[in-house]
């Protein structure tokens, strides 16, 4: 057990060596004079991976804003063929604009040939990689520095197996790929790491999610300061960082849901290959707790955050209050309430009353009803016939009177 600690944090009490300084020093010197030389009105064209090869070969170092992708990707024959970093090299861009200096091509995007050689990258987006995007293999001796750049979409950032690699500022975000599509370490290098951020990269048959470091010696020092580890993911162990030689120094970092294997296991911190096991060393940074409860950060207020608005809602709620006012709008009253004017119905009852009116109405109407109903009961007499007379029986005795006397005079 004391000797997994010893690897993991080193017995050693030297928090940064001296080559670790120099390195620190140099590069803030680098950095002052390419901010000076640097600039929109003094960088060259840029239209494809054969200007930034020309670029390179003739010892220029500032490149204008530019997009490199599909057939700018090819040379001549339609090859696409990585810049070849053949002697000490520094690689500006001039991105003063948003576009930046971006280059989406397949295969690998820079790769250092020779030995003793130090390739410097700066403000550089690569993306695209189906091979390694920067590759410092088979030489010795060589170092490279890679600043403010970002690598996304690639299967594999940076396979490094040489003399020291340094990364300060960078972003590796949603590079995919079977064996470590973050930063691969091999063979004896050492490494210094800070300010970065690793977010969604997965290996997805490899140990090492983020970072693969396998010095190849025990004298193989990774140092990292203030480096985010955030939702990466390895197929064997290692989301974040796999360890296998070597050793790990820093403080200051932050590791957050980083999970292997096929049920997704926490493992934030530095995985041990050689004992498959998961320990943050104490002093090295820091884990997110997704069970804890934080506190909250200011006693709430009292005060509304905005004032009610007086206008209605877009939505309201068709369903009723399930509870009563807690204060009713009106205060209930001893009187009762006297209307001023009888509310007039627009509309006649809908059915009629049950007991007619014992007063004949006062104005009836002159018209005749247009639908008529029969009576139940028939009239005594029937209709059509005209009544009879009343002298009709006295002109009978009229008649016989005046047959009489008539008679009586013939006599």
């Amino acid at each position: 057990m004391q000797g997994i600690r010893c690897r993991l944090l080193p017995c050693h009490n030297v928090s940064l060596s001296l080559k670790i300084i120099a390195v620190l020093f140099l590069r803030v010197m680098v950095r002052e004079a390419d901010a000076q030389t640097c600039t929109i009105n003094a960088c060259e064209t840029v239209l494809n991976l054969g200007d930034l090869q020309q670029m390179v070969d003739t010892g220029k170092s500032c490149a204008c804003p530019f997009i490199i992708q599909n057939n700018a990707c090819q040379d001549t024959i339609g090859n696409i063929v990585p810049v070849q970093i053949r002697n000490t090299t520094i690689l500006n861009c001039a991105s003063t604009s948003a576009l930046g200096c971006r280059i989406d091509c397949p295969t690998s995007h820079f790769q250092v040939f020779e030995d003793d050689v130090s390739f410097t990258l700066s403000d550089f987006t690569l993306q695209g990689a189906t091979s390694s995007s920067i590759r410092v293999t088979t030489v010795l001796n060589a170092n490279l520095t890679v600043q403010d750049c970002v690598w996304e979409r690639n299967t594999k950032s940076i396979t490094f197996s040489s003399n020291q690699l340094n990364v300060v500022d960078c972003i590796f975000q949603d590079n995919i790929g079977a064996i470590t599509p973050g930063i691969d370490f091999a063979r004896g290098s050492n490494a210094f790491i800070e300010d970065t951020w690793f977010i969604n990269n997965s290996a997805t048959i490899s140990a090492g999610g983020a970072i693969r470091f396998q010095g190849g010696t025990s004298s193989s020092i990774l140092n990292m300061l203030r480096v985010q580890f955030l939702s990466n993911f390895a197929a064997l162990t290692g989301p974040a960082v796999s360890l296998r030689t070597g050793s790990v120094e820093g403080s200051s970092n932050f590791f957050c849901g980083n999970t292997f294997g096929d049920t997704n296991e926490l493992c934030d911190g530095i995985a041990d290959v050689t004992t498959s096991t998961c320990v943050l060393p104490t002093g090295l940074g820091t884990a997110c707790d997704f069970n804890a409860t934080l506190p909250p950060t200011s006693t709430p207020s009292t005060n509304p955050s905005a004032p009610p608005s007086s206008l209605p809602t877009n939505a309201p709620t068709n369903a009723p209050s399930n509870a009563p006012s807690n204060s009713p709008t009106n205060a209930p009253t001893n009187k009762p309430t006297i209307s001023v004017a009888p509310s007039l119905s627009s509309a006649p009852t809908p059915r009629p009353t049950k007991k007619p009116t014992r007063k004949p109405s006062r104005k009836p109407t002159r018209k005749p009803s247009r639908k008529p109903k029969p009576t139940r009961k028939p009239t005594r007499k029937p209709q059509g016939q005209a009544r009879k007379p009343r002298f009709q029986k006295n002109s009978a005795k009229s008649k016989n009177s005046a047959k009489s006397k008539n008679s009586a005079k013939s006599k």
